[in-house]
């Protein structure tokens, strides 16, 4: 039996990764390494720009972690994509997924019947592509929408 309702977010685990590695740069720039003085005391403006640059991705980050919204909502009615819209079971034709050859990016296309696809970015959840492909046709099952496979490109 599914939940009537299934919410799928940013990966806590990715944001938490993210905010410790900015910070391990931002001291860098004001660490000596060895015999070498820091970055901060060659060159003090940039070294300043810089590290509030990343304080700034530090801050997004944590904020996006406390805030945490539904990136993608399941229910017996349909599917909800963040920034997307919500679109019901029998507008839709099929589902597929598709990653991009240049990057590690990885998407969901749906495709409907009467409009065309729409593809949204799955990377950062906290479930990966087959387990969101496995929730998406468990709550479409009545509905007889395919899987069109993974497509590279």
């Amino acid at each position: 039996m599914i939940a009537e309702q299934l919410i799928i977010r940013k990966s806590r685990w990715k944001l938490y990764l993210y905010i410790l590695s900015l910070f391990i740069c931002t001291t860098g720039l004001f660490t000596p390494i060895g015999a070498e003085t820091s970055c901060y005391q060659q060159r003090p403006i940039f070294t300043l720009l810089l590290a509030a640059l990343f304080i700034t991705f530090i801050i997004y980050n944590a904020w996006l972690l406390m805030k945490r919204n539904p990136e993608i909502t399941l229910s017996s009615d349909g599917i909800g994509l963040c920034d997307k819209g919500y679109f019901t079971w029998d507008m839709m034709d099929a589902i597929g997924t598709m990653g991009s050859h240049d990057s590690d990016h990885e998407y969901i296309v749906i495709y409907f019947k009467e409009f065309s696809p729409v593809k949204y970015n799955i990377d950062d959840l906290d479930k990966d592509r087959k387990q969101i492909v496995s929730l998406v046709l468990e709550y479409a099952s009545n509905q007889g929408i395919s899987y069109k496979g993974h497509a590279a490109g």
